[in-house]
């Protein structure tokens, strides 16, 4: 009988050592990328890198591109940023209120918008101590300056209020400014010695021997099943010596709309969680080869919505000249 994972697929057997997987870095947000578009996935870890994929013609270029961001990922970083922000001034006995924090976010979007403006001029500072990010939406003009500043602020303030005014995230709030909580916190731990599996936390803290874990949103509730990207967490979870505790709740904090959604799981689900992320690493292994070799065309080219936010939609569809 076929043995069949949460997620559907094939459950194929794995030995260890032996196994030719040898230090295969996993992250969730790497195996996203390759998901959604390989040919995104080889510009980002090997066209775009100086030290892989040494034949690839646009090196160059892919460097360049690789650093783009756009509305959503700005937006979203921002959003983590000043929530981590708020919960360090917490933890040094300093607390600051939705108005000057908003007022912070305020003066770094105008900052960013600034040094957009001076990018497309040709005239941008260069190494920068803190560099800004440089939007795909204002490099190619693609939208109307005004509005996408008008509507980074809008989002970014509209979840920082829920953060500060939800009765939901109140306990959060507390736990998050006691001295032992871990914010934007490495999660890195392995799988047999051989599997590194990286990744941030948000937010966790022990309370009352619960680990309690959210996991921050910023856009509108999700279709897709994001359950793998949590179930890290309860397998990072196993790895912790320093704190605590007799039960994991890992929830998702929806700040749009001010929302909170808790993980129903269990140890199958946990155990299918880490046949996952070896059946994973053993697909990168298989491509790691392709991708050193800078042979592009081995990994698929989707086309789709998520084209637009691409950093290397011009390489793709041969806007560059």
């Amino acid at each position: 009988m076929t043995q069949l994972d949460l997620f559907g697929n094939e459950v194929r057997g794995i030995e260890f050592p032996g196994s030719p997987i040898f230090s295969v870095d996993w992250s969730y947000s790497k195996m996203q990328a390759f998901r959604d578009c390989p040919r995104k996935y080889y510009f980002l870890y090997y066209g775009s890198k100086k030290k892989k994929a040494l034949n690839e013609p646009l090196k160059e270029r892919l460097i360049e591109l690789a650093r783009m961001s756009n509305k959503y990922m700005v937006q979203g970083n921002l959003i983590h940023q000043m929530i981590s922000l708020y919960f360090k001034k917490a933890k040094q006995g300093e607390l600051w209120d939705l108005k000057r924090l908003t007022s912070f976010v305020s003066m770094i979007v105008n900052e960013t918008f600034v040094h957009n403006e001076n990018v497309r001029a040709g005239r941008a500072v260069e190494n920068l101590k803190y560099p800004k990010p440089v939007l795909k939406e204002l490099f190619y003009s693609s939208v109307d300056d005004g509005q996408l500043k008008k509507e980074i602020l809008d989002v970014t303030i509209a979840c920082l209020t829920h953060f500060f005014l939800s009765d939901l995230y109140e306990p959060i709030r507390r736990g998050g400014a006691l001295p032992s909580s871990v914010i934007e916190g490495d999660t890195t731990f392995s799988i047999n010695d051989v599997i590194s599996v990286d990744g941030k936390v948000d937010i966790a803290y022990v309370d009352d021997s619960r680990l309690i874990i959210t996991d921050w949103k910023t856009g509108k509730r999700e279709m897709q099943d994001t359950s793998l990207q949590l179930l890290v967490y309860a397998l990072w979870a196993r790895q912790l010596k320093d704190w605590k505790f007799a039960v994991v709740d890992i929830q998702k904090g929806y700040l749009a709309d001010g929302s909170l959604e808790k993980l129903q799981f269990s140890e199958t689900h946990i155990h299918r969680a880490r046949v996952r992320i070896m059946q994973d690493a053993e697909l990168l292994m298989e491509m790691d080869e392709y991708g050193k070799g800078s042979v592009r065309d081995a990994f698929a080219k989707h086309e789709g919505k998520n084209c637009k936010t691409c950093p290397f939609e011009e390489i793709c569809f041969q806007k560059l000249s």
